[in-house]
């Protein structure tokens, strides 16, 4: 391949025949595209890979601006963690994962907003951090949607940075059970009172 950046895609064709069907007749067939979860690059027959889009330029989440996930698109004010996996409509991340916001300067108290899809099988504590910090919790139920609506720690605004994590933990513990969830990201976005 000449020098460039890329994106790659696995194309399955998925043949079925129904049970009920007569012999003869014809297979009815499904298309599914898959996309890599990578950007890459060719540089002088040199090969890399990269989860953010080649050429971004990095900048500061807007005030007001709000980020839908989907596949191959650049998200200047984010930086991921290497495990981090894009999904169809969302940024997979399980709770030793990181996404970075770069935060705007400025004096105003900033929030937060975050949509997730994550399987909570009973009560649970919803928890955010900060690298180790843990700046926000709250109680969900049974059920697989959490919003969520934190003010963003003052000294997080001062380093202009937000390194988040996430754990669900049981609301009632079994000592004996150690579960990781998954979180899938959809939306994340950053108001001003």
């Amino acid at each position: 391949l000449p020098d460039g950046d890329y994106v790659f895609f696995i194309v399955e064709e998925i043949g079925t025949v129904p049970e009920d069907c007569q012999p003869g007749t014809p297979m009815m067939k499904e298309v599914r595209e898959t996309a890599l979860p990578y950007f890459y690059r060719i540089e002088k027959g040199h090969f890399s890979r990269t989860k953010t889009s080649p050429g971004t330029v990095s900048r500061p989440m807007r005030v007001g601006e709000q980020i839908v996930f989907h596949p191959f698109r650049a998200y200047p004010p984010l930086t991921f963690s290497d495990d981090c996996m894009f999904g169809k409509d969302c940024l997979s991340m399980r709770d030793t994962d990181t996404v970075s916001v770069q935060l705007p300067s400025g004096t105003l108290p900033l929030f937060l907003t975050l949509s997730i899809n994550c399987i909570a099988m009973d009560k649970s504590v919803f928890q955010v951090y900060d690298g180790e910090t843990l700046i926000h919790s709250q109680k969900v139920d049974t059920g697989m949607s959490i919003g969520v609506s934190f003010k963003i720690p003052e000294r997080c605004r001062k380093r202009k940075r937000l390194d988040l994590s996430f754990k669900l933990v049981p609301q009632y513990k079994d000592p004996g059970r150690r579960t990781t969830s998954v979180f899938h990201l959809t939306e994340i976005g950053l108001k001003a009172p």
